[in-house]
């Protein structure tokens, strides 16, 4: 099991390069890339992973991840900008990993919003699939 936590306390307004974001393959997935950013927030991950092929070592090659992901974003009161009404993300979904060979890893994820966010687009990322590749030389 893989449990994650992120979290950012500022006692300042933040320009938007130093913002906590929320979004995308490594924070709540389901939901575009930084799809809300703020001073403040916090990120929580549950992940398992199950086993459906070892190899002849019996390290994994082909698993199956389900996960629920959560976080919320807030700004500093003396900032002047405005955050969207859904401060709040939320998702579970299911991921398969695969790895080829042991240096590369694949991962597709799909993940079911439990928020419905006014500023979706029609892209892979805002329908929930995630991709992720990565290879270790």
């Amino acid at each position: 099991m893989i449990v994650q936590a992120d979290i950012q306390l500022s006692p300042d307004s933040l320009l938007p390069s130093q913002q906590f974001t929320l979004g995308g393959g490594s924070s709540v997935r389901g939901y575009r890339e930084n799809i809300r950013s703020a001073d403040n927030g916090f990120r929580f991950s549950v992940e398992n992973r199950f086993t459906l092929r070892q190899d002849e070592n019996f390290e994994p090659v082909l698993q199956l991840a389900p996960f629920v992901d959560v976080g919320a974003v807030w700004n500093h009161p003396d900032n002047p900008n405005i955050l969207p009404e859904e401060t709040f993300l939320g998702s579970i979904g299911l991921g398969i990993l695969w790895q080829p060979f042991p240096a590369l890893d694949l991962g597709l994820y799909y993940a079911e919003p439990f928020v419905d966010v006014g500023d979706r687009t029609n892209n892979l990322q805002d329908e929930g699939f995630h991709f992720r590749v990565n290879y270790r030389l």
